[in-house]
């Protein structure tokens, strides 16, 4: 949902031609027109660099438990609806087809494993360069929102729980988030006890840790600056 980017100009005279707007226009014009919109732009120091002057970073995983039953609804069968899911949330969220609900408790309890200064290997993607693995987790928090469920003529769907996981950190290995959250599945579908967390992170293998989630339940959602960076944005 938020990235941040920056370029140089060889002078501010033409900054306006590059508000908003102008960018949007431009972006019409690309492949990338229902994807992308530009919210905001300003004139910054030249030593700020939108990737290395961040402190701090926010993402957001969502899940929908989705019952199996509903597979029978009409959109079951249409292109990238194969199993039971919800018909708009399915390429925006990993939907779990379960009639069990996550134990939200029991992935709760996980999670504070994972916040503080870690070796987060048994989290990190095979082709992560980063040169090292220790990373500090801020916060980590997962939640329930209650989803009205859509209505298409007489169909309803019934309000179904939207479970997402939000953690902080300065910096995250490469894919670090969505071996995170698939963790925390596994501990909310049982197969995987909030107290066996510790020893997978202390293990540094990446093999003794659950599958990754997908990448399209995960969002980028806050971007952190120091003040004085942030100084004409």
């Amino acid at each position: 949902l938020l990235q941040v980017s920056c370029f140089g100009l060889r002078s501010l005279a033409p900054l306006c031609r590059f508000q908003v707007g102008g960018l949007n226009a431009h972006l019409k014009l690309t492949k990338f027109s229902q994807e992308i919109r530009v919210l905001h732009a300003a004139a910054v120091d030249e030593s700020f660099h939108a990737r290395f002057s961040a402190v701090g970073r926010e993402y957001v995983y969502r899940l929908y438990c989705w019952p199996p039953h509903l597979a029978e609804s009409p959109f079951h069968g249409w292109p990238g609806h194969g199993h039971a899911t919800p018909f708009f949330e399915s390429p925006r969220a990993w939907c779990l087809n379960s009639d069990e609900a996550l134990d939200v408790a029991a992935m709760q309890e996980a999670g504070r494993h994972f916040v503080g200064e870690h070796d987060f290997t048994s989290f990190r993607a095979a082709d992560c360069v980063a040169h090292s693995p220790v990373k500090e987790v801020t916060s980590l928090r997962v939640d329930t929102v209650e989803c009205a469920g859509p209505a298409f003529g007489h169909l309803a769907f019934p309000g179904t729980p939207m479970v997402t996981i939000t953690i902080r950190a300065r910096s995250f290995l490469h894919r670090m988030v969505r071996n995170i959250a698939g963790a925390l599945v596994a501990v909310g579908k049982g197969t995987v006890a909030p107290g066996k967390v510790p020893g997978i992170i202390k293990a540094r293998d990446r093999s003794r840790a659950p599958s990754a989630a997908p990448a399209h339940g995960l969002y980028l959602t806050k971007v952190f600056y120091r003040e004085q960076d942030l100084r004409g944005i």
